[in-house]
C-alpha cells in the first residue's frame, strides 16, 4: 500500500469514527426511550390492540373500542376510564338511588319541576311504552299529587286483577288443589305482600337530578335508574324507553334523567361502563350515542 492509500485510509477512518459513535450514541438513546415507553404503558394507537369479543361485551377492552370506533378523544377517554375520574360520580348515584328507595334495576320515576330538585313516585320496572304513555300523559294534564293518585289506584287495580290470578294458582293441581281455610289463607298471604309492597314503593317522595345525565327539556321528569349489564335494563330501553324518547324528549316536551345504579354483586362490568360512558361524554362524545351502544350489545346478548 502505497502512502497515498494509506493517506486515504487514514482520512476516512478520521471521519467514520466520530460517525460510529455518534450512531451508537442514537441508537442507545432511541433503546431507553423505547424502553421506558414500553415500561411505562405509553404507546401509540397503533401499537394498542385491544382484544374485545361478542361473549364479553362491557369487558374494560370493548369499552374502550367502541369509544375508538364513535371517533372520540382516545387519549383523552383512555386517561378518564384508566383513572378512574368518573368513579366519585358513580358512588353518589348509587347513594342517590338507595336514598330514593332504589332496590333493583331498572327503576323508574316520574316527577314535575323545572329545577334540579321536584317531586316525584316510583311508576315500575320493565314497563310497556303503552304505560309509561299512560302516565306521561296524565303528568302533563294534572299536578304530580294527581298523578301519584291516578298512578297509585291503578296499582290497586292490576292488584284486583291479580287476585283472580293468585285464585286459580292454588286451586290448580300446581298450587295443590286447595280449598276451604287453607285456600284463602294463602291467597291472603299473597295478596297482602303484594300489597305492602305497592305501599311501600308507590310513595310521593322529593327526588332530585343529581349526578343524572340529562336530555331533552320540560316540566315533566322520566327518571331512570339502570345499570348497563342489566338484560332487563337493555331490554326497558330497546323495546320502551327509545320509542319514549323519540315522541317526548326528542321534542323537548319532558326530561329524561338517566341514573346509574350498576349491581355490582351480580354486574361485574356495570361500574366500569358506567364509568366508560361518561367518560365518552368528557372526551367530546355525545354520551347517549355510547349509552344506545352499551344497552345494545347487552340486549343482543340475550337474545
Amino acid at each position: 500500500m502505497d502512502n497515498t492509500q494509506k493517506a486515504t485510509v487514514i482520512d476516512v477512518t478520521h471521519y467514520l469514527l466520530p460517525f460510529s459513535i455518534l450512531m451508537f450514541g442514537v441508537m442507545v438513546s432511541a433503546g431507553i426511550f423505547f424502553g421506558f415507553r414500553s415500561a411505562f404503558g405509553v404507546s401509540t394507537k397503533e401499537e394498542v390492540v385491544l382484544n374485545c369479543d361478542s361473549v364479553s361485551p362491557l369487558s374494560e377492552d370493548c369499552l374502550r373500542q367502541y369509544a375508538r370506533d364513535l371517533d372520540t378523544n382516545e387519549k383523552k377517554f383512555d386517561k378518564c376510564i384508566l383513572e378512574g375520574e368518573q368513579a366519585e360520580a358513580i358512588d353518589n348515584e348509587v347513594a342517590a338511588g338507595e336514598e330514593a328507595n332504589v332496590l333493583g334495576t331498572p327503576s323508574l320515576f316520574i316527577g314535575k319541576g323545572k329545577g334540579d330538585e321536584f317531586q316525584g313516585f316510583y311508576i315500575g320496572s320493565v314497563m310497556t311504552q303503552e304505560d309509561m304513555v299512560d302516565v306521561i300523559e296524565y303528568a302533563k294534564d294534572h299536578s304530580i299529587e294527581e298523578t301519584h293518585d291516578y298512578w297509585y289506584g291503578y296499582q290497586l287495580q292490576l292488584l284486583a286483577d291479580f287476585e283472580g290470578q293468585v285464585r286459580e294458582f292454588y286451586a290448580s293441581d300446581q298450587g295443590g288443589n286447595l280449598t276451604g281455610e287453607e285456600f284463602d289463607t294463602e291467597v291472603e298471604r299473597v295478596i297482602s305482600q303484594r300489597g305492602d309492597l305497592i305501599d311501600e314503593a308507590f310513595v310521593l317522595q322529593d327526588l332530585s337530578i343529581g349526578d343524572g345525565i340529562v336530555d331533552g327539556k320540560g316540566d315533566v321528569v322520566l327518571m331512570a335508574f339502570s345499570d348497563f349489564e342489566c338484560p332487563y335494563c337493555a331490554q326497558l330501553e330497546e323495546e320502551s324507553l327509545n320509542g319514549i324518547k323519540e315522541q317526548y324528549v326528542d321534542s323537548n316536551e319532558i326530561r329524561f334523567v338517566f341514573r346509574d345504579f350498576p349491581l355490582d354483586e351480580i354486574h361485574p362490568n356495570a361500574r366500569l361502563a358506567a364509568q366508560a360512558a361518561r367518560c365518552f361524554d368528557k372526551a367530546g362524545g355525545d354520551y347517549f350515542e355510547y349509552h344506545d351502544l352499551l344497552f345494545e350489545k347487552t340486549y343482543n346478548l340475550g337474545q
